[in-house]
């Protein structure tokens, strides 16, 4: 990834994550992990993650149904020819993490 795409990708997490913030109801907490832009820069998918989980299908329909809002706020803050097509995912890779963690600190308490 080119330098460019690095800040672009940097700059639509930290709006997106302003926008989601500003948006939410606060049932649950929406954080955005990051950016991945795909078809030389066209298209962003944002990755989050949600809390509480048993909130995740809720709160990823909320942040589709927002798309075109974020977009045009995306549009508003960051000057750019076109606006990227848009699209939100859940951060499988963090939720993996997680339990790499949970599995390790269970490990560990088992062996001391």
């Amino acid at each position: 990834m080119s330098n460019r795409d690095e800040k672009l990708a940097s700059l639509i997490t930290a709006r997106a994550a302003d926008f989601f913030n500003r948006q939410s109801d606060r049932t649950s907490m929406i954080t955005v992990i990051r950016t991945e832009l795909r078809n030389k820069g066209r298209t962003a998918v944002i990755f989050i993650t949600v809390w509480p989980v048993e909130s995740e299908l809720a709160a990823l329909s909320f942040a589709k149904r927002k798309r075109a809002g974020l977009k045009e706020f995306i549009g508003q803050t960051i000057k750019l020819k076109t606006t990227p097509h848009l699209d939100v995912e859940l951060d499988a890779g963090e939720k993996n993490r997680e339990t790499i963690e949970r599995i390790l600190r269970q490990d560990k308490n088992q062996s001391e």
